[in-house]
């Protein structure tokens, strides 16, 4: 599977178009149809995997691991948790690792 196939793979799952992706994130109409024509900058396959949540491993087929596999363990857990217990861990992670909530 391609880079484009698997953005749009990632878009399918997550129930958002792939016009609406490059709305959000700020590129030009049609240019991740583009991709399959000419390669992509590095910061807008990271932009598309930060996103979804993915590596750019994996968008890239370097990885067939789309997330690091401790952040895999995290999701696992996460879907355990209370909506307050959720909050707290969101609010220790941002403590934490603060670059990682920058826009």
């Amino acid at each position: 599977m391609n880079l484009v196939e698997k953005v749009k793979k990632l878009c399918e799952e997550r129930g958002i178009s792939v016009p609406k992706l490059e709305k959000e994130l700020g590129f030009g109409n049609g240019a991740i149809y583009n991709w399959d024509k000419s390669s992509p900058s590095i910061d807008k396959v990271a932009k598309v995997a930060q996103f979804f949540g993915v590596t750019t491993d994996y968008l890239l087929g370097v990885s067939d691991e789309e997330v690091n596999p401790d952040i895999r363990v995290l999701f696992r857990a996460g879907k355990n948790l209370s909506d307050e217990d959720a909050r707290k861990l969101r609010q220790i992670a941002q403590t934490l690792f603060p670059s990682a909530f920058e826009d």
